[in-house]
């Protein structure tokens, strides 16, 4: 007996698929020659679907198999213990898997699953001049933001301003949001004021008139050792319409002449303190 593939017994045992030629010769030098084709299944296979973690925690993402090839009677053993064909609500991660036909055939894959969103992270910085507030959002992976102020007022700009009106502490929300969720973070805001005449560590200063037409003369009382390094004066909008910064002293005169009527506040710095006063322009 001669096979093709080197084999010199009467029969072939453990072979792979494929084409084997067999000679035989007798005792006289006769010959006799015949082929077979040994048939075997194809390779194992599989084709995918999958969807990744939406947000961290959410634990929504799967692994969707269709496995083909070998000799169906498939097992599987996936690298987080489970058996099972497909895996569903899982988190993200790398997942490693053994798909073993019933003739003990094998083929192994992995599958990396990853996070879609991450969640929102609030922050914010302020910068303060007087009463007026501008809020830097530092928030990261927000699609939207939305500001509470302490006194009753709102915004959803993602970087406001905001002018109070009133002395006191205020605390400031930021609430940063996108499909995973809302995360807050808050910090307090100390506004100090106080009105006409009143006493600045014992200093007395005024305004007049008020109202105003075409001058705002703004000075310490006769008498007070107070003195001026700063004048802002703001719309009812918290627009700035005048700011002067200047070396301290008693008395200073505003031309308001071209203000558009109506209430105003003024930001006076006295002695390094911070007064705000309402006044009129005619």
């Amino acid at each position: 007996f001669s096979w093709n593939v080197g084999v010199f017994t009467q029969n072939l045992t453990g072979m792979p698929p494929g084409m084997y030629t067999l000679t035989m010769t007798d005792r006289y030098g006769y010959t006799f020659t015949d082929s077979v084709n040994i048939n075997g299944p194809t390779s194992i296979g599989h084709s995918t679907g999958w969807m990744d973690e939406s947000c961290p925690g959410t634990q929504d993402a799967f692994i969707d198999l269709t496995v083909g090839g070998g000799t169906p009677g498939y097992t599987y053993l996936w690298s987080n213990g489970d058996t099972t064909q497909d895996l569903f609500s899982i988190s993200a991660g790398q997942y490693s898997l053994v798909i073993t036909d019933a003739n003990g055939c094998f083929v192994t894959d992995t599958f990396n699953i990853v996070i879609q969103n991450n969640s929102p992270v609030a922050s914010f910085t302020s910068n303060q001049l007087l009463t007026t507030v501008t809020f830097a959002n530092n928030s990261t992976a927000a699609t939207s933001s939305h500001w509470t102020f302490g006194d009753g007022d709102t915004s959803n700009l993602a970087g406001p301003v905001h002018t109070y009106l009133s002395s006191g502490s205020f605390t400031v929300c930021l609430y940063a949001t996108n499909v995973c969720g809302t995360d807050t973070f808050c910090d307090t805001i100390t506004v100090s004021e106080v009105g006409i005449n009143a006493s600045v560590e014992g200093n007395n200063f005024s305004l007049s008139p008020n109202p105003a037409k075409d001058n705002l003369l703004i000075g310490m009382n006769p008498g007070t050792k107070g003195k001026i390094s700063q004048v802002i004066l703001q719309d009812l909008s918290g627009k700035t319409v005048y700011l002067n910064s200047f070396s301290p002293q008693q008395s200073l005169t505003v031309p308001v002449q071209g203000f558009a009527s109506g209430v105003y506040f003024a930001k006076i710095k006295v002695d390094g303190n911070i007064v705000v006063v309402k006044w009129v322009k005619e």
